[in-house]
């Protein structure tokens, strides 16, 4: 029931399927010389501004049971809400917008609301992730992209047709390119100019750029997570080591693997850099200064953050593989049919044709290439945990391009 470009709050789908998603679009597009232009959409208090009546309408058109709708309404119909400030209370209200958030329908009943949204996307291509909305399009260097505004206008009378608003200002297009300058299209919204990001921008958590380099994404996340290891350090006396591996792996480490699949570095500098962060955290620690990078994760039991991307990557590929993901197989990789008798697995991915570093080195060449050299049973892992725990036993070590030779 729920389109498939939606990955909020439903099972198999997170923000990282949706970059995934865009990204595979996007790199492809540079890839092979086309430009692309993204417009990401602010739907300002989307949560607040869902029209209840509006959204029984569309419940009720799905055919679902009417009881059930009747129940819902129930739910959402009749609520109040006042203010308390020092203990003097407000007036009560009625409410009669948005879905209660907090609760577990609240989400479902905003993804309904939104759900047809896509329909009215003719020529563009759309991902969602809850009310963060991404329209994109891939066309040739010497065209003007005059169907994405077409796409703009609909989806605006498609907002005001449903009471939602969009901050224009808060809106922005993103003009994707490999090298050099190149123009811009005046896009509108509703006859006032969009504005258009010329640096870098945030993404779902991904910081994103107009050639999708990964230098300004690992230079935020380094800054705050050495941030967070000073503040560890200043805030507790005790150097034990179980405490302070444990105090990274909870409050660190997830700094800088948060949708690692989707900015996995394959730049030698830009895997020393976030490395640094894991070396510097174990350099503090007693007793283990003198020793060697390896040597202190050895006796940490902890694996370099370059092995943990690249079993991240896997990970991602083997839950698309076997359908464990909201992602179709078919949208990303094909089986190769070339392959002969003393290849390492049953399941060999085609690698795809590439001009250039950003498409060679891409989440889906780059993981095709390390998994057709898995061994069979890795690849036919029975369930997402033993896959993990098969690769954690695996030796990794080839597949890593500084680890551990840059830091003995």
């Amino acid at each position: 029931m729920i389109s498939q470009y939606q990955h909020g709050f439903l099972t198999g789908k997170s923000t990282l399927t949706n970059l995934l998603a865009c990204l595979n679009y996007w790199v492809t597009a540079l890839d092979e010389g086309d430009y692309v232009d993204v417009l990401f959409v602010d739907i300002s208090k989307a949560f607040d501004t869902v029209n209840h009546r509006k959204l029984l309408h569309k419940i009720k058109n799905y055919k679902i049971d009417p009881i059930l709708c009747k129940w819902v309404s129930s739910f959402l119909i009749g609520r109040r809400q006042r203010v308390k400030i020092d203990g003097s209370f407000s007036d009560w209200t009625d409410v009669t917008s948005g879905v209660p958030q907090g609760s577990v329908l609240g989400p479902l009943l905003f993804l309904l609301y939104i759900n047809d949204l896509p329909s009215v996307i003719k020529f563009s291509k759309i991902q969602i992730y809850a009310d963060d909305t991404k329209i994109y399009l891939r066309f040739p260097r010497d065209t003007d992209p005059t169907t994405m505004q077409a796409d703009i206008n609909e989806i605006m009378l498609w907002f005001e047709r449903w009471d939602l608003k969009v901050a224009t200002e808060k809106s922005f297009i993103l003009p994707l390119r490999l090298t050099g300058d190149r123009p811009v299209f005046p896009y509108k919204m509703n006859d006032t100019l969009i504005p258009v990001a010329t640096d870098s921008v945030r993404d779902l958590g991904v910081q994103m750029t107009t050639d999708l380099s990964k230098a300004d994404h690992i230079k935020i996340i380094r800054s705050k997570s050495n941030s967070k290891i000073g503040l560890i350090f200043r805030s507790f006396k005790t150097r034990n080591i179980d405490f302070l591996k444990k105090m990274f792996c909870v409050f660190v480490r997830p700094l800088v693997e948060y949708a690692t699949p989707a900015w996995n570095p394959h730049l030698i500098s830009d895997i020393l850099a976030v490395e640094s962060v894991q070396r510097a955290f174990t350099r503090r620690i007693p007793r283990l200064e003198d020793a060697s990078y390896p040597l202190r994760l050895e006796i940490l039991g902890l694996d370099s953050l370059e092995e943990r991307r690249l079993k991240a990557d896997l990970t991602e590929i083997f839950k698309i593989v076997t359908n464990r993901s909201g992602l179709f197989f078919e949208d990303f990789f094909t089986y190769r049919n070339d392959f002969g008798l003393r290849t390492e697995n049953s399941l060999q991915l085609d690698i795809k044709f590439a001009r250039t570093n950003l498409g060679k080195f891409n989440f889906f060449n780059k993981g095709a290439d390390v998994w057709n050299k898995l061994p069979d049973y890795v690849v036919n892992s029975p369930s997402v945990e033993r896959f993990k725990t098969n690769i954690s036993e695996t030796n990794m070590t080839n597949h890593l391009t500084c680890f551990p030779m840059y830091y003995v």
